[in-house]
Parts: structure tokens; C-alpha cells; sequence
């Protein structure tokens, strides 16, 4: 079976020190192990990074008789959360870059995000945009309440719709 750049066959049969001659970390991590302790890595091999995880493989008596490990190809997952990263990265700065007030609510009516324009026109400190519900700060604002106090007005009321039981996050 391919895994990668790799075959199952390369490894079947081998031992941990002629695979990773060259390659110091794993080595170290599978010492470890036999000296009874876990542990975790991100390893580089072929060109990839590895998520890998040593386990000491202990018989009824507690003596450490080996290691058991797993190693995950976890490039492509680095590679698509850096363009996530840099999709969002220009999505906020034309979200900034727009000269109208622009809020991302979730369905339940909270406020995620607001760019800079909204969070001037709706009197709040940007660190508040995740805290309050749209439909509170409209009508806070039609009610003629601004700045600081509607912002506790709003805290106050976010946390009587969270209580238990009320499903509202």
C-alpha cells in the first residue's frame, strides 16, 4: 500500500536504526520510549513532516519489552492550513479596506467579527465584537445607548442568554 512517498514494503522487516540512520530525532524519541517514556515529535523524513508518537510497550510487570509508534504524513495538512492562513489574512484586509460596516453574526445571532468601520459606528472596543449579540447592539443604538454602557447593557444580557439550559454560546 503507498502512503505517500512511501511503501509499506520499505519498512516491513527493518529495523528503526537502519531506516533512520541519518535522521537523529526519531532515534532519540524510540530511546526514550525503551527508557519508558512517551513521547511526541513532528519528524522530517522524505522531504515531509511526520506527527510522531512513541509509546513503551510494557509487559504485566511494568518492564518496558519495546516501543510501539505511529507516525502521520502531516504535509498536505500544514501545507492547506498556511493558505487558510493567508486566505483570511486577505479576506480581513479587504474586510478593512471597505469604508461600510461589515459584521459576521452566527446563527444564533452573536458576533463573531466586525471590521473597523462597524465597530466605530456601532460605539464598541474591537476586543467586544465576540462578546455581544447583533440584535442587542441595534437596539441599544435605537434606544440612544452608546460606548461603555451599552457594552456592560450587552455583557450582562450575552450572559443571561447563556445560563444553562438556554442553548445560546
Amino acid at each position: 500500500v503507498a502512503t505517500g512517498k512511501l511503501l509499506r514494503s520499505e519498512f516491513i522487516g527493518r529495523s528503526i536504526y537502519e531506516l533512520f540512520a541519518d535522521l537523529p530525532s526519531p532515534l532519540e524519541a524510540h530511546r526514550r520510549a525503551l527508557a519508558g517514556e512517551a513521547h511526541h515529535a513532528i519528524v522530517e523524513y522524505v522531504g515531509s513532516p511526520w506527527d510522531a508518537y512513541y509509546q513503551p510497550v510494557r509487559d504485566g510487570e511494568g518492564k518496558v519489552m519495546g516501543v510501539a509508534g505511529v507516525a502521520v504524513d502531516i504535509g498536505e495538512r500544514l501545507r492547506t492550513l498556511t493558505e487558510l492562513r493567508q486566505t483570511e489574512e486577505g479576506a480581513r484586509r479587504i474586510l478593512e479596506a471597505v469604508p461600510a460596516g461589515i459584521v459576521l453574526v452566527s446563527a444564533q445571532g452573536a458576533i463573531l467579527d466586525a471590521n473597523r468601520k462597524a465597530v466605530e459606528i456601532l460605539g464598541l472596543q474591537r476586543w467586544q465584537a465576540g462578546e455581544l449579540f447583533l440584535g442587542d447592539v441595534v437596539r441599544a443604538l435605537g434606544a440612544g445607548v452608546h460606548g461603555q454602557g451599552q457594552a456592560e447593557q450587552l455583557r450582562l444580557r450575552k450572559r443571561e442568554l447563556a445560563a444553562p439550559g438556554l442553548g445560546v454560546e
